[in-house]
């Protein structure tokens, strides 16, 4: 007789047959369980990697920008808030754009390198032109990014009443990640 420990009566067949989910729902990493689909390696980047990878990863939200580049206007509209994608040939940047009446908030990403990026954070106050700020980081990492975002991007988004972006996909992550 095999004895079983108090949190194996709530495993699931999947828990048990395939150890590895168990592991990836204790620690929360879903990295290495996407299979070949999303080179999550950075064996190869592009634009759609890098938004993959950040919304199924760490930041729900930026499938909106995903979304919003597949919809036939270009942009999804919610609540008080646009979000669009516009790729600034000159400079290579992807600008992920959140606009609402009052305010401007745009992350822009550049792929240099595998792993090597240039990124910024721009905000606008539309009614006010003299208040812009701006953060920039050139050759950073990908994790480099996610320190930006959580550290910069989402507090102003925050700060700045676009909240609604933040929640986009959050309950499809939710449900995707149990």
């Amino acid at each position: 007789m095999k004895l079983k420990k108090f949190n194996e009566f709530f495993d699931s067949e999947e828990l048990r047959d395939l150890p590895e989910h168990e592991l990836m729902k204790l620690t929360g990493d879903t990295s290495y369980t996407f299979g070949n689909k999303i080179d999550y390696d950075f064996k190869t980047e592009n634009i759609g990697n890098f938004i993959t990878k950040m919304s199924d990863i760490h930041f729900p939200f930026m499938r909106a920008f995903s979304d919003a580049s597949v919809s036939d206007s270009g942009e999804i509209s919610f609540g008080n808030l646009k979000v669009y994608t516009k790729y600034d040939e000159d400079e290579k940047y992807y600008n992920f754009i959140t606009e609402s009446k009052t305010h401007l908030l745009i992350l822009g990403v550049k792929i240099n390198d595998m792993n090597n990026y240039d990124v910024y954070v721009y905000v606008d106050d539309v009614k006010n032109k003299e208040e812009i700020e701006t953060f920039e980081e050139n050759g950073v990492t990908y994790m480099d990014i996610v320190d930006i975002i959580t550290d910069i991007y989402l507090p102003k988004a925050k700060e700045l009443g676009l909240e609604k972006i933040v929640s986009y996909n959050f309950d499809e992550f939710i449900s995707k990640n149990n």
